[in-house]
């Protein structure tokens, strides 16, 4: 009785782990980070590294120049030095602008990203209850992960651009025709980079399809092997087999006879009928 008040407890013990862990489980904050958003700022942080540091390495190569015009060394320890100073200037002027750069660069493309999933997450919600429809034009993409259950549309990449133009218009104060240009700007690139990635799904789409036309012929074609043949007819030995016979001289040189004409109905078969019918007695 004891072992059986064991069991029910551990049992009992067990089933109110399990309920903490399941509320545990549910109670876990998932934090669902598009693959956009790894993958685009990573890139346009290293394309901001290699401008910041080409343009600020420049500068700070001519800055150098011109602040040691008017003292240019005059024995080979003085270029040496003269040398080594000036290129140390210019790598760490240009990691210093390359960050700057990598650093602007990244968070502006972060922010189009963002704005872009967000929008495409707000228009399934707001103006398209069906999130999971499939579109024919535009098919969605099940390897990227993002916020937005459908197909990427044109016009988020258009909102997303032209939100990042206003708002870097206004962190850097830009006057009116700048801010114009500037969001003419985003509308265009926001809607191409939409637009490119609307191509990368329906030739995504078609190359999975044609993947499953070819696994598909090439299993009915396994199955059609994997069926046996049916029994062929046992050839015949021309040795064992009789010959065919051969006709005879005799055979060749005399004529088959002629049957006989058949009687005429009614007509006796016996003497006395075929001299009647010689005679013409018979019946005309």
């Amino acid at each position: 009785m004891a072992s059986v008040v064991d069991v029910d407890t551990s049992a009992a013990g067990s089933s109110s782990s399990s309920g903490g862990g399941d509320n545990a489980s549910s109670s876990r904050i998932d934090l669902h980070v598009p693959s956009n958003l790894l993958i685009v700022p990573a890139a346009a942080a290293v394309v901001g590294f290699a401008l910041g540091m080409r343009r600020e390495g420049g500068k700070a190569r001519l800055r150098f120049l011109a602040e040691n015009a008017h003292r240019q060394p005059t024995t080979v320890q003085g270029w040496y030095f003269y040398t080594k100073t000036r290129n140390y200037r210019v790598f760490f002027a240009g990691l210093r602008g390359g960050s700057k750069y990598a650093l602007g660069l990244g968070t502006a493309a972060a922010l189009f990203v963002a704005v872009d999933e967000g929008v495409g997450y707000l228009r399934e919600r707001l103006l398209d209850p069906a999130i999971t429809r499939e579109d024919a034009r535009t098919p969605p993409n099940p390897r990227r992960e993002g916020w937005r259950k459908g197909p990427v549309h044109w016009e988020d990449g258009a909102i997303a651009g032209s939100t990042l133009a206003v708002v870097t218009a206004l962190v850097y104060k830009l006057p009116n025709p700048l801010l114009l240009r500037a969001l003419i700007m985003g509308f265009t690139l926001g809607g191409v980079t939409s637009a490119l990635q609307i191509g990368q799904d329906k030739i995504s789409a078609m190359k999975d399809e044609e993947d499953r036309q070819k696994a598909a012929a090439e299993a009915a074609e396994a199955a059609a092997a994997a069926v046996p043949a049916p029994a062929a007819a046992a050839p015949v030995d021309s040795e064992t087999a009789a010959p065919p016979p051969t006709p005879t001289l005799v055979d060749a040189a005399e004529p088959a006879e002629p049957p006989a004409p058949a009687p005429a109905q009614g007509e006796s078969s016996s003497w006395l009928g075929r001299v009647g019918s010689w005679a013409g007695l018979g019946k005309a």
